[in-house]
This record gives C-alpha cells, structure tokens and sequence, in this order.
C-alpha cells in the first residue's frame, strides 16, 4: 500500500498548519520513526490536553494507557503501520490528567526516498458514540426479552382460553340440539348465538396465537418463485372469491429472497382480504416494481377501499374498519403481514381510496423509496 509522503511540511507550511489547526475535533499529529512527537495541531491540546510544548519531542507512548504500554504496544503500532501501510483501531487512551476515552486511531507511514521516516496519527474520541451503542445494544436486548415475556404470555393465555370457549360452545349447541323443544324459540336463539360469539371468540383465540408465533424463530431466506406460489395460492382462494375464476393476475418472473412460509402468509393475507372487500367483477393483480436495486411488490385490488386517514389503523391487531356483519375476520391478518414484513427488514403500506379499490405494496429489505409510490 502507497506511504503517505507529508515529510517536512507538517510543521513548516502556514496554510497547511492552519488547515490543522481548524481540526479541533480531531488530534492530528506526526511521530518520527522511533515514535518521538514532532507536530502537534490544536485538536490534540483539545483531546489529549498536552500543549504543544509539553508533547513535541516526547515518545508518544505518553498517549497509552501504563497496560498498553507495559506489552509495548505503541511500538507494535508503528511496526504494523510500516509493514500494512496503515492501521485502524478503537481502543482506551490516556488524557494529561490520567483521564481516558474511547479513540478512533488511524497511523499511516510517512515516506520520503523509499525509507519511513514518521508517522501521521488520526485521533478522534468515540466515547459518546461508543455510549449510545452500547445503550442502544441494551435497549434492544431488554426489547427482545419484553417481547419474548409477552408473547410467551400470549401464547400462555392462548392456550388456557381455548377449552373453556370451545366447551361453552359445545354446550350450547348440545341444550340447542337435545332440548331445542322444551327452552322455547327465545332462549334457542340466544344459546345459538352464544355459539357463534363462541366461535368467533375461538377464532380470535387462534389468531392472537399465531400473530404471538410469528415473532419466534429465525427468518430463513431462500429464492423464492412468487409467480408460481401466487398461482397456487389462486388456485385454492379463487373458488371462494366472488370474482370467482381467473380473478387474480398475476406478473410472470416474480422473484424474492424470503422465508417461503412467512412470504406465503403475507400473500395469502393480502389476496384474501382483496376477495373480502370485493365484489362479484373483483379483480385482482399481484406483481413487483424493480426501483433500483429494492423490489417492491404489490397486491392491487378494484374493492371498497378505504380511507387513507385509516392507511395505518389497518396494520394494527384487532383492528377493523368495516363491521364483523358486514365482513368475516378478526382484523389480525394485516398485523401479522407487518410484523412479517418488518422481520425480514422490509416495509408494507397501502393506498386507497373508497370505491376505487386498494394496493398494498411491501418491500423484503430496507426500501427508501417505501411510502412514496401511488400506484394505486
């Protein structure tokens, strides 16, 4: 690797010191190829805190924390610098008053007729930076931890609802059936329809479960055909969709990177509710928009619609915009498309407007342009 060739200008050339000088962030420095401290700029009086009389002419060992210097590492510094043309490291360093920070530290050779004569020190402390990683990596350690508390709890109370709901259930429509006669049409009607919430109470139950499982376990990427799962997805929903036959369309070439049962989930969700919020003449477009190197893919419809104001509300558990008399479901699919989404470090929104249709677009990895599509 080429030398930095700067010899016999640190010092002597007014602009460049200047130039020097006005790094006050960074502690800019020269040494002489035994590591004696030649050139000295303000960011070093700033950082280290030695003026620039008290530095020159000093073995920049001074720098080092007593540990560092008891294994010699100033001088291995240098002996690696010359060799690998320059070094990079974070590591502790020493203040004037014994004071230590956190330090980005560059050493590149100064050459001057083949030989290494010196050496340039890039200093710059990191301890703030270094805080707010570490901060940040706790954070999302208690993060991971509160969410595997909450969905284990979920899952917990997911489990113990599911027989007392399906028992009660059970129970009724056993007196609806074997004393149907004797309770009379009144009290048959409300033992019917403590069935149905019972069902519904069981379906809610399930999905709370599955949205809790989703946020478990490793996304395994692979190569994913999105066509041809499209096309077998179709095959299965077109039967009970009102548009009925050849109702989804789908792009031909359609590829992903994602974990094939998680991506099969979202498709299914979006294409699903499409046929929920359509009617008889539904038709229904699933296909990908290449925007420089981010795939964005889209599931459009020709359904109700929704409001935009609403574009949020919809991701959220639970959540339903339209009555359950109106439209079967519990509001967790799209919840469970999100977080699905987010896990494989992709986004997903929608636009809209009513009865005009809907498209959902979502992206399998960080997407800039995410949100800015109107397509619809």
């Amino acid at each position: 690797m080429k030398k930095v060739s700067l010899a016999g200008t640190f010092g002597s050339d007014p602009a460049l010191r200047l130039v020097l000088d006005s790094l006050t962030d960074q502690a800019v420095f020269t040494v002489d190829a035994e590591g004696f401290i030649t050139t000295w700029n303000e960011g070093c009086r700033r950082l280290k805190g030695y003026s620039s009389h008290e530095a020159i002419d000093q073995h920049f060992g001074i720098l080092y924390t007593a540990a560092d210097r008891a294994v010699r590492h100033p001088e291995d510094n240098l002996r690696r610098a010359r060799e690998e043309g320059q070094i990079h490291e974070e590591v502790l360093r020493v203040r004037q008053d014994g004071g230590t920070f956190m330090a980005e530290v560059s050493i590149y050779p100064i050459e001057e007729l083949g030989q290494v004569t010196g050496f340039v020190k890039i200093v710059r402390d990191v301890s703030e930076r270094r805080r707010l990683e570490e901060e940040r990596d706790d954070l999302s350690e208690r993060l991971r931890r509160s969410n595997g508390e909450l969905e284990g709890f979920c899952e917990s109370v997911s489990h113990d609802l599911r027989g007392p709901i399906r028992a009660i259930g059970m129970r009724s429509r056993i007196i609806c059936e074997d004393f149907g006669t004797e309770v009379g049409a009144e009290i048959k009607t409300h033992l019917e329809a403590v069935e149905r919430n019972c069902k519904r109470l069981g379906q809610i139950v399930d999905d709370l479960l599955s949205f809790a499982r989703l946020g478990q376990g490793e996304v395994l990427r692979k190569e994913v055909d999105v066509s041809d799962m499209v096309k077998r997805l179709a095959a299965e929903i077109e039967p009970h969709c009102q548009g009925g036959a050849s109702c989804i369309e789908v792009q031909e070439g359609v590829r992903a990177s994602a974990d094939p049962s998680l991506l099969e989930v979202v498709l299914r969700n979006l294409i699903e509710n499409a046929c929920k919020y359509s009617g008889p003449d539904v038709q229904i477009q699933v296909g990908m928009i290449a925007l420089g190197s981010t795939n964005t893919y889209f599931v459009r419809d020709t359904g109700i619609g929704f409001e935009m104001q609403y574009a949020e509300k919809i991701f959220e558990p639970f959540q339903r915009l339209h009555g359950v008399s109106a439209y079967e479901g519990t509001g967790i699919g799209l919840a469970n498309v999100r977080r699905i989404i987010e896990r494989h470090g992709g986004e997903v929104w929608g636009e809209s407007e009513p009865g005009k249709g809907a498209t959902f677009f979502f992206t399998l990895e960080r997407d800039v342009f995410a949100g800015m599509l109107n397509l619809a």
